[in-house]
């Protein structure tokens, strides 16, 4: 019996070394993560860290796109890389423009004056011009994020879009995304900032003729920027709402008068004849079925071709995969897995944050899903998706927020604040 318990004693000797050993290391590792986390939001939270990413970005996407044949190599280029040549030589009203009626007028219009005032350099002032308005994108997403996020939170969302590799090379081509985010992203700025301040009309009038701007690029916005008023619609007012739509209607007019003019039809683009020329020649099965298919698109990584992607120009992870393995199944097995974790992540956000912003909530929630069904019943397109990836954004950083302070309850950098927005 003395020896048993001789024994039992030097066991729960031992227990109580290792556990204070475990217990030890399990500190020095909670100390340490601690410690790192607290300098990575110390970092983060430096104004200069975000500004010296967006000027140190700004430099790279410039260097990188001046350094190859890339602005005419768009999928749009034939159109869009002649378009502003053709309003130089013919003016606005005339029926020469390259593309039109088929493609909106919008972006074409908005590179005229750099094609008129850049002679033989104006692709490269397209370029600069175009690669700064991206980088001001990301910051109106910034400004729109601090609106119900804390400030590290923010940059992370923005740090996300400002890294995404397919708006590298896009910023550089001539492709109408660029532009289009541009005016968008600064109009749901501004109508958000305004909505709450009744005698800022000089903002509300810009923001009319921003979202005005965005409908002309590409009119498949125009149903977002209708669910935006309308979500907004309580804090904005009837007075304000009109007040607004007429400085929406301003750019748009002139494009739907010379369209009628030069083409004979009371639209921005009649790329819609897709649609409807299905119905009439009765193939509605056959469009209900595309339909399918095109949502599927909106969501992939890549339409045919994995390099597809990010247009040839940079590697995308899957086609690095694809190289590898020489499996498409496996690829098509990893981004429908990403796909959905990306929807599942982006749904739970929205969710979240409608519960405690409702109208901020409702917007990333609705755009998308508006972005959403465009493409089901037009053309569906992994390049569609790119104008509300700073939506998706977002929602999901907000999920996987919330799931991380559920984990860690304290001292997470993605702890959400209760910043009270003007959108709510």
């Amino acid at each position: 019996m003395k020896n048993l318990d001789f024994i039992i004693k030097n066991l729960e000797d031992l227990w109580r070394r290792r556990f204070r050993r475990m217990s030890k290391h399990r500190n020095l590792k909670v100390c340490l993560y601690n410690n790192a986390m607290k300098s990575f939001k110390r970092i983060l939270s430096h104004e200069g860290t975000f500004f010296g990413a967006l000027v140190f970005i700004f430099v790279l996407r410039v260097v990188y796109a001046l350094s190859r044949d890339l602005f005419l190599s768009g999928p749009d280029a034939p159109f869009y890389g002649q378009a502003p040549l053709d309003f130089v030589k013919y003016g606005f009203w005339s029926s020469l423009i390259e593309g039109a009626p088929f493609y909106p007028l919008g972006y074409p219009a908005a590179l005229w004056p750099l094609a008129e005032v850049g002679g033989t350099k104006w692709i490269m002032l397209a370029q600069v011009t175009q690669i700064l308005a991206s980088i001001s994108t990301v910051y109106f997403v910034y400004r729109i994020s601090q609106m119900f996020l804390n400030n590290e939170v923010s940059k992370i969302v923005s740090f996300g879009f400002l890294l995404g590799p397919a708006f590298i090379p896009m910023s550089g081509q001539a492709m109408y995304e660029t532009t289009l985010m541009f005016a968008f992203y600064l109009y749901l700025y501004l109508i958000l900032k305004v909505q709450n301040e009744s005698r800022n009309h000089y903002v509300l009038a810009c923001s009319g003729m921003l979202a005005g701007f965005a409908a002309v690029i590409h009119p498949r916005v125009i149903p977002w920027i209708f669910a935006v008023q309308l979500i907004l619609l309580g804090g904005l007012g009837l007075k304000r709402s009109f007040v607004f739509f007429g400085f929406f209607l301003a750019p748009v007019v002139p494009f739907l008068i010379r369209n009628k003019i030069a083409h004979d039809v009371w639209t921005l683009s009649d790329a819609g004849g897709y649609w409807t020329n299905g119905i009439n020649l009765g193939s509605l099965g056959t469009l209900f079925k595309n339909g399918i298919w095109n949502a599927m698109y909106f969501w992939s990584p890549y339409s045919g071709d994995a390099k597809r992607g990010t247009w040839f120009h940079n590697f995308t992870l899957y086609h690095e995969i694809k190289k590898i393995t020489q499996s498409t199944t496996f690829v098509i097995l990893i981004a429908t897995i990403f796909a959905l974790v990306s929807i599942i992540a982006w749904l739970l956000g929205s969710v979240l944050i409608i519960k405690s912003k409702m109208l901020i909530g409702s917007i990333i929630l609705y755009v998308p899903l508006i972005a959403w069904a465009t493409d089901f019943l037009t053309i569906g397109d992994s390049r569609h998706r790119l104008t509300v990836v700073p939506l998706l954004l977002i929602g999901q950083i907000y999920a996987f927020a919330w799931l991380q302070k559920k984990m860690f309850h304290k001292g997470s950098i993605l702890r959400t604040q209760n910043k009270v927005q003007p959108a709510n």
